[in-house]
């Protein structure tokens, strides 16, 4: 180890060396260039600049914007588009066809004839047997016990 000694002595002949100092004069001048200093800062108006002012209020806009981009950009990912089930017309004109025969026409002339919206037929002209015939040939949800009629 023959370096550690050589930086030993280099140190010990570096030791009383001053090798910083202060410019000769400057603490007399000091105190006179500081309050300078504060005397033009006081008389000087403060500006306030423009972009100092509206900075926050852009930063503040521009994150809201980027928040409801990734909202929406998620919405548009993750909820399916609602299609609307739109039948093709050959299956809407052969349900009319087929339903078609069901409408009684002398019905419908009668009450376009009438022009009133009060029933037709009266409840009280239908007989129990016709009530019947229609609920079973109608196919209706009402599950009728037969024999307690």
């Amino acid at each position: 180890m023959p370096d550690d000694k050589n930086i030993l002595k280099e140190f010990e002949k570096l030791k009383g060396n001053e090798h910083f100092g202060v410019p000769a004069g400057y603490f007399d001048s000091l105190p006179d260039k500081i309050m300078s200093k504060i005397n033009a800062a006081e008389e000087e108006p403060a500006r306030i600049s423009l972009w100092r002012t509206i900075k926050p209020q852009l930063a503040l806009a521009a994150s809201f914007v980027a928040l409801f981009m990734l909202a929406y950009t998620g919405f548009k990912i993750f909820m399916p588009e609602k299609s609307t089930n739109v039948l093709p017309e050959s299956e809407v004109l052969a349900t009319l066809e087929n339903e078609i025969y069901d409408i009684d026409e002398s019905l419908i002339f009668e009450l376009l004839e009438t022009g009133s919206s009060e029933p037709i037929i009266d409840e009280g002209d239908l007989t129990d047997e016709e009530i019947m015939n229609y609920l079973t040939n109608e196919g209706s949800d009402i599950d009728l016990n037969l024999t307690e009629l």
